[in-house]
């Protein structure tokens, strides 16, 4: 079809339970099968030496990189020859184009963590990766071992940074963790909530069978499912699409969408509550701190050097009972008290790091809604206990939610304005899909701000 880029379609009727395509074990990309795997073995890459799942895929790359050198002389020749040359994974990316999902979750998982690092997946840092980890030594010594020859260093790299688009994007996980690419199975596409084929293997047969889960009428698309829980920025970052057939009609919302607010920002916003009614010179405002169009009660006795220094202890204390707590992780440190007991300390007031979530519904995380509730609790309410939520105070946890679900909206749309414009056309494709995601994560906002602010008026 026109329409589809690469796809799979039923050309007849199928009814449910039909097996449609058989792959034999024998014809699975794998590193283990592959020409690299003398290398690799040599490097401890491969699954017999069990050295994580992130060092599994890498291996799995460096196969395909051997398998592409080869050419025609490749096993898999045919199949490398029905890949796509350009793939939209996120290291496929200029540095301007990934700027504009700055601020989403995309982003920020592929900046996070440490080339390597176990529980990252691919596409993670694949220019760090390459440079710094000893991949670059791994792929020239796999050149040599299949061509007999020196390939150039660009080259090899920009082969490089293809073969980790087209193991993020068309790879299957098999058994415990085994990464291979399974020709044809690679061809279905991914619609949240509508497959229709399963993937399912014949032991006794040694093949891999794709089977229909319902009725599949002639011309219609076969969808397989990368995972029902995969959220569009996690599409965007491995699989260099953004899932619109999934969305809903009406709002435009995926299903599984999310958005994540910084808990840095959260402490910041809430902080500013406590302590902005102490002025310059020590002189105490007191009264009512405003959250948009709502009104939070803030405590303000002591005047000037005081005030701030009492707030300021207590404050810490509000940031470690949250950390003791498991709902916001703070960067601590072990102390000794004055009794000489051990105690954890706080290296910075705002030394927090992660993230909350708000989900597409617009319901935010439980974790964000307590970290808020401490955080703009009374002192007396703090020190004291609270036994049972009152009316209070879900009006002020609903009105500062508002407030930080408005910034952070705001602070998505900011970050779009202020990135430059991207005129050239080969990106219009990043373009289109970094404004989709950024939208779907601002829609989340928005909803969880509408919900706050009904529910504060409903009280």
């Amino acid at each position: 079809r026109d329409d589809v880029v690469r796809g799979a379609f039923a050309s007849c009727d199928l009814p449910r339970g039909s097996v449609i395509c058989i792959v034999p074990d024998d014809c699975v990309l794998s590193a283990e099968a592959s020409k690299a795997y003398g290398v690799l073995k040599g490097y401890r890459m491969t699954e017999d030496d069990d050295r994580g799942d992130r060092i599994e895929q890498e291996a799995l790359v460096m196969a395909l990189l051997g398998e592409l050198l080869a050419g025609p002389k490749s096993k898999w020749s045919a199949y490398l020859a029905s890949l796509p040359e350009d793939v939209h994974t996120l290291n496929a990316w200029g540095q301007r184009e990934r700027e504009l999902l700055q601020g989403t979750a995309a982003l920020e998982d592929y900046r996070q963590g440490e080339p390597l690092e176990e529980g990252t997946s691919l596409p993670h840092r694949t220019a760090e990766t390459y440079l710094s980890s000893g991949m670059r030594d791994v792929a020239n010594d796999v050149a040599r071992h299949v061509t007999r020859l020196d390939i150039p260093e660009h080259k090899l790299r920009h082969l490089y940074e293809r073969c980790v688009s087209l193991v993020s994007a068309f790879s299957f996980t098999l058994g415990e963790g085994h990464h291979v690419m399974v020709p044809v199975w690679d061809m279905l596409n991914h619609v949240t909530g509508q497959k229709n084929v399963r993937l399912r293997h014949d032991a006794k047969r040694r093949c891999l069978e794709m089977v229909t889960t319902r009725h599949v009428s002639e011309g219609e698309e076969l969808i397989n499912s990368y995972g029902d829980d995969l959220t569009p920025s996690e599409i965007v970052r491995r699989y260099g699409y953004f899932d619109t057939g999934a969305c809903d009609p009406k709002t435009g919302v995926h299903p599984n969408a999310e958005a994540r607010i910084d808990a840095r920002r959260v402490v910041h916003l809430m902080r500013a509550a406590m302590m902005r009614h102490v002025g310059a010179g020590g002189a105490a405002r007191g009264g009512k701190l405003r959250f948009g169009a709502t009104g939070m009660q803030v405590f303000a006795r002591k005047r000037g050097y005081l005030a701030v220094r009492e707030r300021e202890k207590c404050w810490r204390r509000r940031i470690l009972h949250l950390a003791r707590s498991g709902m916001l992780p703070v960067d601590v440190e072990d102390a000794v008290d004055s009794r000489g007991k051990r105690a954890m300390r706080i290296r910075h007031p705002l030394a927090v790091y992660g993230h909350y979530v708000v989900r597409a519904d617009g319901s935010p995380s439980a974790a964000l809604v307590e970290t808020v509730r401490v955080l703009t609790m009374p002192e007396h309410e703090f020190f004291g206990g609270s036994a049972m939520p009152s009316l209070t105070e879900a009006r002020r946890v609903a009105s500062a939610l508002a407030h930080v679900c408005t910034v952070a909206a705001s602070k998505l749309a900011r970050d779009a304005v202020a990135t430059p414009p991207i005129t050239d056309e080969t990106a219009s494709t990043h373009v289109a899909i970094a404004f989709a995601l950024r939208e779907s994560e601002r829609a989340c906002l928005l909803a969880c701000r509408r919900k706050c602010v009904r529910y504060f008026s409903s009280l």
